[in-house]
């Protein structure tokens, strides 16, 4: 079944040029030719073990070797793509969700962007007048009609249930970021965690549960109905806190 990316390109961000620049420089100019100078070394290194060792040629060792090694590429090939084109599409997803929340500063909130842990990371914390948000994005190719269902405490992406329990990940990157404003900031919050399915359909109300599970736009909605929850000082104290702990470990 053929499957579409569900949301739109994210818009480019300041420097992306640079970086892209940066990367392909380093690929082409510098990695390239650095295995190239270690593919010769070797070369060289294997000749003159042959001459010191007065070892003939082997061609057909040497052709079996290159042979399975050529079709263990091949077989795993297909898997690794998909594994990149997977990433690909996440790198994308949490780049647009995060431009969207970029967007609710003008309502008085800040944005933290990949919030990284011990062994784990939060792809986006939001932090103002409504409460403090860690933000999950799942990013998902989808099929034909295919749809999020939330029904308890479970989540189905087109019928399928992922791996990973979307649900327990977000609660407990909420209990985290709630104890790290506890050490960091002496506030006692109850951090709200969000999954985010972008350009998904989510069949299932979020209202009255703990783990709201969305697509991006209607969570804008959620936040701009969220009720008041800290001021300004509090969504200030927050923020330093949790800027302070992400610098701590650049």
């Amino acid at each position: 079944m053929a499957k579409e990316q569900p949301f739109r390109a994210p818009l480019r961000q300041a420097g992306q040029s640079a970086y892209e620049e940066l990367s392909t420089f380093v690929d082409e100019q510098i990695l390239f030719n650095v295995m190239a100078a270690l593919v010769v070394a070797l070369l060289a290194a294997f000749e003159w073990a042959r001459w010191y060792f007065h070892v003939a040629p082997h061609p057909v060792v040497a052709t079996i070797v290159a042979a399975t090694f050529g079709a263990s590429v091949i077989i795993r090939m297909p898997k690794r793509w998909r594994m990149a084109r997977a990433l690909r599409l996440g790198e994308m997803g949490e780049r647009m969700v995060g431009q969207e929340l970029e967007r609710l500063r003008g309502l008085g909130y800040e944005v933290i962007h990949d919030v990284i842990g011990d062994g784990f990371n939060i792809d986006h914390v939001l932090i103002g007048p409504g409460g403090v948000f860690t933000v999950e994005t799942k990013a998902r190719s989808k099929p034909k009609g295919g749809v999020v269902e939330y029904r308890g405490d479970v989540v189905t992406v087109a019928g399928h249930t992922p791996d990973r329990d979307p649900i327990a990940q977000a609660n407990a990157q909420a209990d985290w970021v709630s104890a790290l404003l506890k050490r960091g900031a002496g506030m006692d919050v109850k951090v709200r965690p969000v999954v985010l399915f972008p350009g998904w359909y989510v069949e299932g109300s979020s209202s009255g549960r703990d783990v709201w599970v969305l697509n991006e736009n209607s969570f804008r909605k959620f936040i701009k109905a969220a009720h008041e929850r800290l001021s300004d000082d509090e969504v200030r104290r927050a923020a330093l806190a949790l800027e302070t702990y992400v610098r701590s470990r650049a």
